[in-house]
């Protein structure tokens, strides 16, 4: 069956923040009439002294650094946020204590985006709570395993985990997967209730993003190999009907906004973003008919922020991948 798909165009590309010597993994919401772009800034990639700093606009064209978030135990990692059900909006990351070289997640909250709680560790010890999604007032986050004491990559695997207020977390799936390092992760709710989710899994043996399917009460899942890695899932229905996903493909590495089909699992190309090397995690806001894409790059000279704004007004039909 022939179905309409959006025909995405990209508007234009801002670049917001390069003042970091690595500024990356940025999230973008729209709250309290400001948009929020917040990331982390550190020396590089994996060094052990991030921050988060916290952009706000009223346009997304002029922006300023109001708020920077620190900790006192060590490094933090990129924040994903939500919205509860209260109208409070969440920041959800995780410490990398310079000490014991532990990872605990933490939250934060705010109800302006402006004024922030301080940080609280939730979860588990070691499993990090990567996106967080609600659902008929019930929050849920897929969170993984990090690494041990000594550094090894003993990864023990990924739990689905349910929250009443965003806060406080129990064990929903205490083994939801185990094989080849599963990590970061995505869910969305269908309109009959069920679920699906982009897991991410990286081992020596495996590279690769699963598609993954349940039923309420979301306790038995099924999995589709889409045969393509694909990480920092980003998942978003649009008015269409459509479910499309932003994230980084490989060869190239590059960051781009495709399009999902939840019956077979397959990711088709839409938008690549000017990208290339050390890129990806986007942060996506959909306005009117112009979907908001704060991602980061190393395709000009340094890794730093940008900003697209992305058409998604037009329809094309016959676009292979198409929803069924």
């Amino acid at each position: 069956m022939t179905h309409t798909v959006p025909q995405l165009r990209l508007r234009t590309v801002q670049r917001i923040w390069d003042r970091g010597p690595h500024n990356a993994f940025p999230e973008l919401v729209y709250f309290n009439g400001l948009w929020i772009c917040a990331f982390r800034e550190a020396t590089d990639h994996m060094s052990d002294d991030g921050v988060l700093r916290i952009l706000v606009s009223k346009d997304g064209g002029q922006w300023s650094n109001d708020v920077t978030l620190t900790h006192p135990e060590g490094d933090l990692r990129e924040v994903r946020s939500c919205v509860g059900p209260n109208g409070q909006l969440f920041f959800y990351g995780c410490v990398h204590t310079t000490d014991s070289k532990r990872y605990q997640s933490l939250v934060w909250t705010s109800e302006d985006g402006v004024t922030w709680s301080e940080p609280t560790p939730i979860g588990p010890p070691q499993y990090w709570l990567w996106r967080v999604r609600w659902h008929e007032a019930v929050a849920y986050s897929v969170a993984y395993h990090t690494w041990t004491l000594d550094g090894e990559q003993r990864l023990l695997g990924a739990k689905l985990l349910r929250s009443a207020d965003g806060i406080h977390w129990e064990e929903h799936v205490p083994d939801l997967l185990r094989e080849d390092g599963p990590n970061e992760a995505d869910l969305a709710f269908l309109e009959d209730g069920s679920a699906i989710g982009l897991f991410r899994r990286d081992s020596e043996e495996v590279v690769t993003t699963l598609l993954g399917r349940a039923d309420a009460p979301y306790t038995d899942w099924t999995f589709t190999d889409c045969e393509a890695p694909f990480h920092s899932p980003n998942l978003m229905l649009l008015p269409s009907g459509d479910w499309i996903a932003g994230g980084r493909l490989w060869d190239p590495l590059r960051t781009a906004v495709c399009l999902l089909n939840p019956e077979i699992g397959s990711l088709s190309e839409l938008v690549v973003l000017p990208s290339e090397g050390d890129t990806g995690y986007p942060g996506m806001v959909l306005q009117g008919d112009t979907l908001w894409v704060a991602y980061y790059s190393s395709h000009e000279e340094k890794t730093a922020i940008y900003l697209a704004h992305i058409d998604v007004s037009g329809l094309a039909t016959n676009n292979e991948g198409g929803s069924q």
